[in-house]
């Protein structure tokens, strides 16, 4: 008896992961990528498996907040004018799960991947030979006033009811940790669990390595649309069919199964990056609270990391937004930052209530979602590829996947394939 098999579009890391998943559970797997792997969203994020961040992004008040995280230049929001008109159902979503019941809710399905996503790496990094480029350093929050973690007492408040391990430290602390920390840092949490990567794009492509070396295809083509079957066609009319097709494509996902007449509230988030050189002694990932900023060691420098842009996916990039980076960060640290050595953009696949779509796509139990990820894709990625193969062969995946599943937004206030369609694709 012939292996099963499937397709797998998108070769992210989430989509790299889910690849693998099946490759080990006897799938013969073929990635599909219009271009090379883990070089497009995966290539910029922070690195850090932010496995302690089981918060959501709509938390009560947020409503409120919303006007000053747009307008002010150092906040971290920033909307393009014309995608407005895309945005409003998608926006009247999110401003919905800020209810409390619903921040329990999504908290709660947030923590049962985020608490399983370290053994799913441990287990997929030991395959691939790239525990090596994954590090336990923890992760540090600092504030430039005293009572900073205060003002976070609601969400810390959820975290430590999820179980997750976090501890208010002094700003010495946190300047021991990390010496190029300035005095402007005032207090401190530490996230004593979390992990990152020195390299997303090198950790990718190692898992792709051993996908290939188990005799796992990669073909470098771009999917125009999908069907039942399930199937998929490339952009040369060519048409490939498989047991298993599993969309993994982040931003670009609800063009392919809007015409299945799924829509999809997944936007693009977009995320900035800056690479400088690494101050000396910075070895924890630090994240500047009260700007949104994130500032992770990597192999080839320091990656200054924030903003979250509004647009299509592939509208041109606004720089300005890069460059406010450095200077964002210029504050807490000892010396200068360091000159710029390239800047980075890429589009954060984000969902209205902070939780990634996983399953198989209504009416098409042979078509499987992996997508809509947010800020977390690196954190889930693997517990992603997990569940993903236990949906493709039909085993009980040990946790309730009804919040993750793909027919959640259908009913009043959805988004319309169409606008699904012209939101991926303008």
């Amino acid at each position: 008896m012939s292996a099963p098999t499937a397709l797998v579009v998108g070769a992210g890391v989430v989509g790299v992961c889910a690849a693998l998943q099946l490759q080990r559970a006897g799938v013969a797997v073929t990635l599909l990528d219009r271009g090379p792997p883990g070089e497009a969203c995966s290539f910029g994020n922070s690195g850090s498996f932010g496995v302690g961040l089981v918060a959501p992004q709509a938390m009560p008040g947020i409503a409120a907040k919303l006007p000053r995280l747009w307008l002010h230049p150092d906040e971290p929001l920033a909307i393009r004018l014309a995608r407005i008109p895309r945005l409003v159902g998608w926006g009247r979503r999110f401003l919905a799960t800020s209810a409390p019941a619903e921040v329990a809710r999504i908290t709660a399905a947030r923590h049962a991947l985020l608490s399983r996503a370290l053994d799913a790496w441990d287990d997929l990094a030991a395959e691939a030979g790239a525990a090596g480029l994954i590090k336990a350093a923890g992760m540090l929050f600092v504030f430039a006033r005293p009572d900073g973690p205060r003002r976070l007492d609601a969400m810390l408040a959820l975290l430590r009811g999820a179980g997750v391990e976090v501890h208010a430290i002094p700003a010495e602390d946190a300047r021991r940790m990390n010496p190029a920390l300035s005095d402007a840092v005032q207090a401190a949490l530490f996230f004593p669990n979390n992990r990152h990567t020195v390299s997303p794009l090198a950790l990718t492509q190692r898992l792709v390595a051993r996908f290939r070396a188990l005799g796992g295809t990669l073909r470098q083509a771009e999917v125009a649309a999908t069907s039942p079957g399930p199937a998929v066609t490339l952009a040369g009319g060519e048409r490939l069919a498989a047991d298993h097709v599993v969309l993994a494509l982040g931003a670009w996902t609800p063009s392919l199964v809007a015409p299945l007449g799924l829509g999809l509230p997944i936007a693009a988030e977009r995320g900035y990056h800056v690479m400088t050189a690494l101050p000396e002694g910075f070895a924890v990932p630090t994240t500047l609270s009260d700007r949104n900023v994130v500032l992770t060691p990597m192999q080839d420098g320091l990656r200054i990391t924030g903003v979250s842009e509004f647009a299509a996916p592939e509208d041109p990039p606004r720089w300005s937004l890069a460059d406010r980076l450095p200077r964002l960060a210029a504050p807490y640290l000892r010396g200068p930052v360091a000159q710029v050595a390239r800047h980075w953009v890429g589009p954060r696949p984000s969902t209205p209530d902070s939780l990634p779509v996983i399953g198989a796509v209504p009416g098409h139990p042979g078509l499987i979602l992996a997508a809509g990820h947010g800020q977390a894709g690196l954190a889930m990625a693997a517990v992603t590829g997990r569940l993903v193969a236990d949906i493709a062969l039909g085993r009980r995946p040990g946790i309730d996947l009804a919040p993750y599943a793909p027919g959640r937004f259908a009913g009043p206030g959805a988004l319309s394939p169409k606008e699904e369609r012209t939101w991926a694709r303008a």
